[in-house]
């Protein structure tokens, strides 16, 4: 086998596979594409493919990555050396790499077939990265969709699950070219080019729960109940997956703003908040995807279960709050001040400061100037002359990122630290004349209560200067400030 030379008649299933990589955009001209290889038909089949299409699709580069499982001792290693040799033929770099899967599984706490699966992809991505590949190839063909819908019809799925396996993966990394392909086509190709792919005789054993329906199950039932069961289920399959694609797309659009005056976002991603005005009107099967587009942005969707869409839709709908309930272990959604905030319990753990830190006033007053590492926060603190108080006092606020302090009326009475709040903290904004109580200004603000332990402060005693990005009138720059405390805040 080589490349396909510009010219040469195509065979009836390249015809075929490259009108469906066309079809749904496979492959753009330009692109390198990792090939998984095992040493398999499947594999074997989809890499002679992608070489025989080469010219005419405009692949840029194959590179064909084989992972070796060590299952099977030697004939893994000759698995190895044969997916080298195809990879050869191909035009194809080849890259392989050995894990002990059964070590793995047992470290990962997963089955043999989940640790393997989870590992394959984990490497193909690293391999599309070193190369600056566009896509990751791999072999699942159509056989491999009416398993996979079988599998979950009796595990129990949504529409979402029925839709099997998709020929591209919501980012348009990973692709499926040999989707619609039956195992039967692919064995014959393979005979067809003189290819002699390896057979991996664990899948010939009735251990695993997809070998079992490959080998028992379906054969029953195509001989007792309906000999095109296989058609069927990819049909199902095609079906739901455009039922999913509808309701994914009306979840989207109302987490987009659809409806809502002006089209504001309604889910925020970079504070994790959604604010589910109108989410009563959605039809429940809209409802529940809003719910599991959030728990995967979140990474909280694992063992996603009927219940938990029920706790989360009973969390929106009712008028209580504060109120929250669990997602995971270390995920939860708490519901405040109108939103529902998804969030860890360990997410602002690295914000919060083991001791309190002194302001480096020393340093300041020598350099002008200091940097200080407070958990995970960046500040950059700087030392100016006042000209006009008022124009500094312009430049810093809650919005900005920077505050500027009186530094002469901070450190009049004592050395202020950086430190998160204590009881007894008290604070007064500008323009009020009384102090009040730190929690309730964290209430007047609405910042949220699983924010308020790793809120920075600025503070002397019980005394706040500057609250997160809010400085205290007992430290804001007047027309009589002599010199200014710039406060930055730093990307990480």
């Amino acid at each position: 086998m080589k490349p396909q030379r510009q010219g040469v008649a195509l065979t009836p299933l390249a015809r075929e596979v490259a009108e469906k990589i066309r079809a749904y955009e496979m492959i753009t001209p330009g692109d390198r594409v990792v090939v998984g290889l095992s040493g398999g038909p499947d594999s074997v089949c989809l890499i002679s493919l992608l070489a025989e299409l080469r010219e005419i699709l405009g692949i840029r580069s194959l590179h064909a990555v084989h992972v070796n499982h060590g299952l099977r001792g030697e004939e893994s290693d000759a698995d190895q050396a044969y997916a080298e040799h195809i990879a050869e033929m191909a035009g194809a770099s080849f890259d392989t790499v050995f894990c002990d899967i059964r070590r793995l599984a047992k470290e990962q706490r997963l089955g043999e077939e989940e640790a393997g699966r989870k590992l394959r992809y984990e490497t193909f991505e690293q391999y599309r990265q070193r190369y600056g590949a566009q896509r990751i190839a791999v072999a699942h063909n159509r056989n491999d969709q009416a398993e996979t819908v079988l599998m979950r019809l009796l595990r129990g799925t949504g529409v979402r699950g029925l839709s099997g396996i998709s020929r591209i993966r919501d980012d348009g990394i990973v692709i499926r070219p040999l989707l619609d392909t039956s195992r039967e086509e692919i064995e014959a190709y393979c005979r067809a080019r003189g290819l002699s792919p390896r057979t991996d005789r664990t899948n010939l054993q009735p251990v695993y729960t997809r070998n079992r329906l490959r080998l028992e199950l379906i054969p029953q039932l195509e001989r007792d109940y309906n000999p095109r069961l296989q058609e069927a289920l990819v049909r199902l399959a095609d079906q739901a997956a455009e039922a999913d694609e509808f309701i994914r797309e009306n979840a989207l659009a109302y987490l987009r703003g659809s409806g809502r005056a002006g089209g504001t976002p309604r889910w925020k991603p970079e504070e994790a908040s959604l604010e589910p005005d109108g989410f009563e009107n959605l039809h429940k099967a809209v409802a529940d995807r809003v719910i599991l587009e959030i728990l995967e942005a979140t990474g909280a969707a694992a063992n996603v279960t009927a219940d938990l869409f029920h706790r989360v839709r009973q969390l929106i709908l009712t008028g209580a709050e504060p109120a929250e309930t669990d997602l995971t272990g270390n995920a939860y959604v708490r519901k405040m001040y109108g939103k529902l905030w998804f969030l860890r319990r360990d997410q602002y753990d690295t914000r919060k400061l083991e001791a309190p830190v002194p302001l480096p006033l020393t340093r300041l007053e020598k350099e002008g100037m200091a940097e200080l590492e407070l958990g995970a926060v960046r500040l950059r603190l700087s030392l100016h002359r006042s000209v006009s108080g008022n124009s500094a006092n312009r430049r810093s606020g809650r919005g900005t990122g920077r505050a500027a302090l009186d530094l002469d009326r901070i450190v009049a009475e004592g050395l202020p630290v950086f430190r998160n709040r204590r009881p007894g903290d008290r604070f007064r904004p500008i323009g009020m004349k009384g102090r009040k109580k730190l929690q309730d200004y964290f209430t007047d603000r609405k910042i949220p209560r699983q924010e308020r332990d790793a809120v920075l402060l600025l503070a002397r005693g019980h005394d706040i200067f500057l609250a997160g990005r809010e400085v205290g009138a007992d430290g804001a720059v007047t027309a009589e400030t002599r010199r200014i405390l710039m406060i930055e805040e730093l990307e990480p």
